[in-house]
């Protein structure tokens, strides 16, 4: 990973972090090239972070979506991409 991604990938974890609740499915979608097993990595990580740092809140908010985001990257790669693509949007729509 280079560090445009990882900086890519941090940013969007802190916009995550930092956004209304209600509002993360809408971020997310809105970064939809970034969110891949590699964001889910750094969002791993930053969450341990916080939990070191006595923030676990927040660490925890991270662990959810990202088994949220894992499941979704699960279900895409198991479908085929016509599928994958009208599933994820019959989710957003949900979500919204």
């Amino acid at each position: 990973m280079d560090t445009r991604h990882l900086n890519a990938y941090v940013s969007l974890i802190e916009a995550l972090l930092q956004c209304a609740k209600g509002e993360e499915w809408l971020l997310l979608q809105q970064h939809q090239d970034l969110v891949d097993a590699e964001l889910l990595t750094v969002m791993a990580q930053v969450a341990e972070k916080l939990n070191a740092e006595g923030n676990a809140p927040a660490a925890k908010f991270l662990h959810y979506w990202a088994l949220q985001l894992n499941h979704m990257l699960q279900q895409n790669t198991a479908q085929t991409p016509v599928e994958s693509r009208s599933q994820s949007y019959l989710q957003l729509i949900q979500a919204l």
